[in-house]
């Protein structure tokens, strides 16, 4: 909360009038000037320059003989500009205490033009005569050149004001500041004045992108050292000027000129006329006016003051009860509203703060009110705000509202903080701001509530005392028996009794020194020393801090500890619990926390093992987002960042949020945040709560109590919250809570559990009565006391106990750890019920249902715990269970937000319309609960409609769709009101609900012309009906196709006994049954088939009964059979000898059939030879025998689906397994004999008649099945049977029949088979390729195989058999043999050839044509024609009948002969050669006989 101190200026003036006020815009400095009369009667003209508490500078004491006219401060200099009606112009210097007087050019008279550019070496002055002049300054604001005349001077005919021309846009961003600073020290002017204007601006907003009509005209570097202004005269001129001399009117008006602005940012010159007319023209960089334009102001009087606001925006102060602004960044104008009960506004000030998007604009009012707005830039412009009740006044946001004791005249701002001179009656006075001081010392609480007053208020005694001293506070510290107040010149020490009364118990002077009260001792911290004082000033003992850490910068006290903050970034803890206080402890805070600025505050925890304390931000009065803990015990610091909401230590780096028993929506809260105070608990050591703006309001603010008003809306960011913490220097920071602080509070005090401690508003300002009272009047209090969450709930009598207070603390630090054992053993013996109660308030809060739970336990609430139970089986979301004990805990509101966070907006619904919440429950069925909208609806109007509201249920009802129905239900008996509701609504249902009810009262006429208006032809033809119009009502029926038009006219028809037209009619309303029974009754026998077969199967069995007794059969039979009774239909048919129906009826008999009726269809087959058709008959009735003795004797053919069905499901009892066996056999042997041998095979394997199975598949000759069942089943005996199958087959010419017989008989274990198999194999090569080796191989492979045979059997015809193949074996290997010498020992080779020949059984195991071949074709290739001849010889004497040229080739035969001369015979030899049948013998050698490179190989490979 904002304290102003109020300084009466005293001039030095006798009666002084005719007053001129001018604050500088940096430094807390006013110029006040004013005229009055010597005592001699002559005139007098005064300047006086004062501070911001009102003293005077003596050495700017500044007097004339005319009166002041003028005065301009320089814009960063304390250099003051005063012009006198004499037309002297005199500049104070107040850093060097000098008076400088220019050259007197001006005449005397009014100055009407007195300005400084930028950077403050340029003053303009002009008079209302037109003599203008531009004075250069230097860097110590002396008159630049020789006797100080101006640079520049000019004549117009007359000149009423003037403005500055800015060279350079001010928030142009590509211009860097290093290249401004070289050209300014180039001498360049502009570029100086827009390096100083960034310097202004620079802590205050960020540089700005440049704007593409910036870009556009961007002034150019032949024109940065411009220097031009414009002025206006009384006749309406506007002129340009420039430093270069030229001059030249730019623009002419409809009258005197008032006053003139210029826009830098849009380069626009703004001119005001005396008529109240204002032309903007936008202006080129040599003064030519580029687009202009004029509108009408429309003041009731001419505004007293106009200035700029925020860029672009001009404020206009015309005695009114609002200020008025014309925005020209969106050519609009609107209203500043003042606050209510106050008057007409008569002056204004804007303090900018060096800032071009926010500042403060300050009025005052007739009625003494001084208000401020504070300005803050919307983030978009009112023409692109997605709003359409966008209000640009809505920027401006009223701040407090001050009365004072007198009419305020004009009012202007001192410095960029809160410090304001406003005239009034003659009379100036300083108000300056500043922060409230207050103090909380635990049971006592001292707060400022204006400069010279303080209330006290004792809690424990429920007073409330009222100080009234003589000295303008500045700070406060109070304990239970003493109160501090001091200012930067004096403290003064009050004793408090025991009513509240205050006695001064001492005081002595101070300089700016910090202070504190410890005990009976004033603690006075000024420059490295620390003093200890009595009340009386009388020093005790000095703490002096080393040289290295700096001066005192903040100063708090923790009995018996003094912690002292340095400027050097050192805190040290100097213990005072012994008779000499001295230093325990220090840190170097800055050495761990770099890039911060000096300490902000710093408290100490209540046992003094924690201090707590904050920075500024570099290079800036904004505290920082951060609080730092530096832990004693460990010497760690922690830090708790509130922007990004983390924590840990400062040492690791590592920080990571915050563990917290605070609910989503309160670490949301406190997050994006910064702390602008903080304060432990006076008793428990490990609590403390910190005050946290919005990280978005610019906190520079705070330091002069330019708070932004407090909201109480939970989610904004710019509202200001407390947070409420844990620490411990194990855990770190724990997050407790966060909540809102209200509007009306304006600071936090302090923290004393169970309650946080705030200051709040006053509701009237009473700063009357005489300094220095100490009396006994009570005021009203102005702190406010606000429980801790956890204690919202308990009475005062829980709140005051020690123990339940320690036991709560501790449950909620230990919740926040997750500690939930140690939680409830802290609250263990809490037995009281409201105690549980209000913890399970805190389980639903937090979101604990565990917790939750065991309370209601302990509430002894077992219809919530039963409730709860049965929810859970009913819903899983963990939300709703908690809702669930939210309601029962009355906590609605909770209940509420569990179910929106969980997505239950149908529970939601459903609570607010049983709370009787309906507007809500629409709200939440319109935007999340659709599928539940009409009903919601339908609800809420059935509500109404039990409340009597008629009219709104019929509306809900409508809204429900349901008003058809509901709505003349419920105005049944009001027949008036429910005519006027259907003729008002015109609903074409309604209507014929009318016309209904006009029926009802016989009034058809004007029934008919309702249904007729509204098509409702069902109503028509009623009514035409009654009237007895049949043509028409047929006729409308006919055109619309209604049915139930239809329906209606066939039962007329039917009354008036016409069953022709009344069975069409039924016809065509698709009502069969009804025109069947007419047909019927009225022996309409045509239709009745027609009309069957179109309806119900019921109805057909109807008609097939009517038909039967009258003896239609053939019709009886079809609809028998298509109304399901087949039993009827066969019965029939064999009645009557129907054959061809029975046919028909056969196609759709199956096994749900009865048999008997199935036997007899079937024996009705067999009589008349159609067995095909009686073996399926037998089939579905189960006579599988009887059907397989007709198959297999008839030749019928059994189908998969007949034998599927005859495919018996399998069984325990081994009788049934036997019948079903030989069923299945029976239906195999039948496929079989029919060709059909895959479902043979397959019914013999359900048989368990595998080697049958193989028979029939074998009988199939499919190989790939064969070989597939064989592996299927893995039995020895199918593998022998598909292996010797497969040997019959044509195995020497498939590869794979051959890989497939050596796997069956290796599965198979017949060795003895497999061996054979071999020796055949063997014989092949040797019969059809003569490739003894492969023969030799496969018969090896026989060998090994047989070898094998011989260890599981010993008979002797396996011993026979090996014998025989071992002899084969060596004949065949000896062959190989003496085939490999004949290449190297011919000789050798020929006798083993002539062994060969003499064994006896040499043609067991090959061919002695071989042998013979092989040495004929040797003694060939030796040339030795004789001893082949005769080996050829020799063979045709063994072998008569061989054919020689099978084994020898031709080529070989016909060399011999031809080298002997030996003619060709004719015989199978091939002797001789000639045109008979030699020739064709020779043929069928050549052909039988191949070369060894075109031999097939099929060697045998395992």
């Amino acid at each position: 909360m904002a304290v102003y101190c109020d300084y009466l200026l005293d001039h030095g003036v006798h009666n002084p009038f005719n007053f001129l006020l001018a604050g500088h815009e940096r430094y807390a400095l006013v110029a006040v000037g004013c005229e009055g009369r010597t005592p001699a009667g002559q005139v007098l003209g005064a300047v006086s320059i004062y501070t911001e508490e009102g003293h005077s500078l003596d050495s700017a004491s500044i007097q004339r003989s005319s009166p002041p006219t003028l005065m301009s401060w320089h814009s960063t200099q304390r250099l003051l500009a005063v012009a006198w009606k004499s037309g002297e112009i005199t500049l104070y210097n107040h850093d060097d205490e000098a008076l400088i007087e220019t050259a007197l050019i001006h005449p005397e008279g009014a100055m009407v033009i007195l300005l400084w550019n930028a950077s403050g070496t340029r003053l303009i002055s002009g008079d209302e005569g037109g003599d203008v002049a531009v004075w250069h300054l230097d860097s110590h604001g002396r008159i630049a050149g020789t006797g100080k005349l101006p640079s520049f001077q000019h004549s117009f005919e007359s000149l009423s004001c003037g403005v500055l021309q800015s060279s350079i846009n001010a928030d142009s961003s590509d211009v860097k500041i290093s290249e401004l600073a070289r050209r300014a020290v180039e001498g360049d002017e502009a570029a100086l004045d827009l390096f100083l204007m960034r310097q202004r601006v620079s802590n205050a907003t960020a540089r700005r992108a440049e704007s593409p009509r910036a870009i556009k005209k961007r002034r150019t570097s032949s024109h940065t050292g411009r220097f031009s202004f414009f002025v206006g005269t009384p006749r309406g001129g506007v002129f340009y000027a420039s430093s270069t001399n030229d001059v030249y009117r730019i623009a002419e008006l409809d009258s005197g000129v008032h006053s003139l602005f210029f826009f830098s940012q849009k380069s626009m010159l703004i001119a005001i006329s005396e008529t109240q007319s204002l032309t903007k023209m936008t202006m080129g960089l040599d003064g030519h006016v580029g687009d202009s334009s004029t509108f009408k102001l429309s003041f009731p009087l001419f505004p007293t003051v106009i200035l700029w606001t925020v860029p672009g925006a001009l404020a206009f102060c015309a005695k009114e009860e609002s200020l008025r602004v014309w925005d020209f960044n969106e050519d609009d104008g609107y209203h500043v509203e003042c606050p209510e009960n106050t008057s007409k506004v008569y002056g204004m000030a804007f303090n900018g703060n060096h800032a071009v998007t926010r500042g403060v604009l300050v009025g005052g009012t007739a009625s003494g009110h001084l208000l401020r707005w504070w300005y803050s830039k919307p983030s978009k412009s009112p023409r692109s705000a997605s709003s359409a009740d966008y209000e640009p006044s809505n920027a401006w946001e009223s701040l407090d509202m001050t009365q004072l004791d007198h009419p305020i005249e004009e009012v202007v701002c001192m410095g960029s903080r809160n410090i304001f001179a406003y005239l009034h009656n003659n009379a100036v006075t300083i108000l300056k701001q500043g922060n409230m001081s207050a103090y909380f010392g635990g049971q006592t609480c001292a707060v400022q509530v204006s400069s010279s007053r303080v209330l006290v208020e004792n809690f424990e005694k429920g007073s409330v005392k009222e100080l009234r001293t003589d000295i303008h506070i500045t700070g406060i510290h109070v304990s239970d028996q003493n109160l501090l107040v001091w200012n930067w010149r004096k403290l003064v020490v009050y004793s408090i009794g025991n009513d509240g009364s205050f006695r001064a118990a001492g005081s002595f002077d101070i300089q700016g020194a910090l202070l504190s009260l410890y005990k009976q001792t004033v603690l006075v911290a000024q420059g490295r020393e620390v003093r200890m004082a009595s009340y009386t000033g009388m020093t005790k003992q000095t703490l002096v801090l080393p040289e290295s850490e700096g001066e005192c910068d903040a100063l708090t006290v923790s009995e018996p500890y003094v912690i002292v903050g340095t400027s050097g970034g050192y805190i040290r803890v100097f213990d005072s619990s012994r008779r000499e206080a001295r230093s325990i402890r220090s840190c170097n805070v800055w050495q761990s926390v770099p890039d911060v600025g000096p300490l902000y505050s710093i408290q100490c925890n209540s046992n003094c093992t924690c201090v707590s304390f904050q920075f500024t931000r570099l290079n800036s009065d904004v505290p920082d987002c951060r609080l730092f803990v530096w832990d004693f015990e460990s010497d760690d610091i922690h830090v708790m960042d509130f922007e990004s909401l983390t924590t840990g230590q400062v040492d690791s780096g590592d920080l990571s949020p915050p563990l917290s028993n605070a609910s989503e929506e309160a670490r949301q809260l406190a997050s994006d945040r910064c702390p602008i105070s903080h304060f432990w608990d006076k008793k428990e050591p490990k609590l403390l709560v910190c005050e946290c703006a919005g990280v978005r309001r610019d906190v520079s603010g705070l330091s002069s109590g330019e708070v932004s008003p407090r909201s109480s809306a939970p989610a904004s960011k710019v509202d200001v919250a407390g947070v409420v913490m844990f620490f411990t220097g194990e855990h770190g920071f724990l997050l407790q809570d966060c909540f809102v602080i209200e509007k009306n509070y304006t600071g936090l005090l302090g923290l004393n559990v169970p309650y946080i401690y705030f200051s709040k508003k006053q509701s009237t300002s009473d700063d009357g009565g005489a300094s220095g009272s100490t009396g006994e009047t009570s005021s009203k209090s102005v702190v406010a006391r606000v429980l801790l969450r956890d204690f919202s709930e308990l009475d005062d009598a829980s709140r005051a106990n020690e123990s339940t207070r320690r036991a709560l603390l501790d449950f909620s630090f230990h919740l926040a750890l997750g500690n939930l054992d140690e939680a409830f053993g802290k609250v263990r013996k809490v037995k009281s019920k409201d105690i549980w109660t209000n913890l399970a308030k805190m389980c639903v809060k937090r979101q604990r249902l565990d917790v939750a739970t065991v309370c209601l336990g302990n509430m002894g609430n077992c219809g919530a715990l039963r409730a709860l139970r049965l929810e859970k089986e009913k819903h899983k979301e963990p939300e709703v269970h908690l809702a669930l004990v939210a309601l029962h805990l009355d906590m609605h509101d909770e209940a509420k937000e569990l179910y929106r966070s969980c997505g239950r907006f149908d529970l939601l619904n459903e609570f607010c319309q049983c709370s009787n919440e309906w507007d809500e429950a629409e709200h939440v069925a319109q935007q999340s609960d659709r599928i539940h909208l009409r009903n919601t609806h339908y609800s809420h109007a059935k509500q109404l409609e039990a409340e009597g509201d008629i009219p709104d249920a019929a509306a809900y009802f409508e809204r429900a769709d349901t008003h058809h129905r509901d709505v003349p239900r419920m105005l049944v008996d009001k027949p008036t009101d429910l005519e006027e509701y259907v003729g008002r609504t015109g609903d074409p249902v309604l209507f014929s609900y009318w016309g209904s009810y006009l029926e009802s009262l016989n009034e058809m006429e004007t029934a008919l012309q309702f249904y007729n208006e509204y098509n409702d032809i069902m109503g028509q033809v009623r009514v035409l009906c009654y009237m007895e119009k049949y043509r028409e009502a047929s006729e409308l029926a006919n055109h619309s196709g209604d049915k139930a038009a239809f329906y209606h006219l066939a039962r007329q028809y039917e009354l008036m006994q016409m069953a022709s037209q009344s069975v069409e009619y039924y016809s065509k309303a698709l009502a069969f049954t009804n025109a069947i029974s007419v047909a019927k009754e009225n022996q309409l026998d045509g239709d009745l088939m027609g009309l069957a077969l179109r309806s119900s199967k019921d109805d057909m069995l109807d008609v097939a009964q009517y038909f039967e007794g009258v003896n239609i059969v053939d019709k009886a039979v079809i609809l028998y059979q298509k109304g399901g009774d087949v039993a009827k239909a066969l019965e029939l048919s064999f009645r009557t000898k129907e054959f061809s129906a029975l046919e028909s009826i056969a196609d759709d008999l199956d096994e749900n059939t009865n048999p008997e009726i199935l036997v007899s269809c079937a024996e009705f087959f067999i009589s008349h030879g159609q067995h095909e058709r009686a073996v399926p008959i037998l089939v579905s009735a189960k006579k599988y025998l009887e059907a397989m003795d007709i198959s297999l004797t008839h030749k019928v053919p059994i189908t998969v689906e007949m034998a599927e069905k005859m495919t018996l499901p399998k069984s325990d009892d081994p009788a049934e397994m036997e019948h079903r066996n030989s069923i299945l056999e029976k239906v195999a042997m039948c496929a079989e004999e029919h060709g059909q041998y895959q479902l043979a095979c397959k019914k013999f394997t359900q048989g368990g008649m595998h080697v049958n199975a193989m028979k029939a598949l074998i009988k199939s000759g499919d190989v790939e099945k064969i070989c597939f069942f064989a592996n299927a089943n893995r039995r020895r005996d199918l593998y022998v049977m598909a292996a010797n199958w497969l040997h019959l087959q044509d195995w020497r010419n498939d590869a794979v029949i051959m890989k497939q017989i050596v796997t069956m008989y290796t599965k198979g274990k017949a060795l003895d088979s497999l061996a054979a198999f071999y020796e055949s194999c063997a014989q092949l090569e040797v019969d059809d390729f003569r490739n003894y080796n492969k023969a030799l191989a496969a018969l090896k492979e026989a060998q090994k195989y047989l070898a094998k045979a011989k260890q599981k059997s010993t008979s002797a015809a396996i011993e026979s058999q090996s014998a025989f193949l071992e002899t084969r074996i060596s004949l065949i290997e000896k062959f190989v043999k003496a085939k490999e010498l004949f290449k190297s020992e011919p000789t050798e080779a020929v006798r083993l050839c002539r062994e060969l020949l003499e064994e006896g059984d040499v043609e067991t195991a090959m061919r002695i044509g071989d042998i013979y071949a092989v040495m004929v074709d040797h003694y060939a290739q030796q040339g030795d024609a004789k001893q082949a001849y005769a080996l050829m010889q020799e063979l045709r004497q063994q072998a008569p009948d061989v054919n020689m040229a099978y084994f020898i080739p031709m080529s070989i035969i016909e060399s011999v002969h031809r080298a002997l001369g030996v003619p060709l015979g004719r015989g199978r030899g091939a002797e001789e050669v000639d045109g008979g049948t030699g020739g064709a013998d020779t043929a069928q050698a050549d052909e039988l006989v191949d070369d060894d490179d075109e031999e097939d190989d099929i060697a045998v490979e395992l």
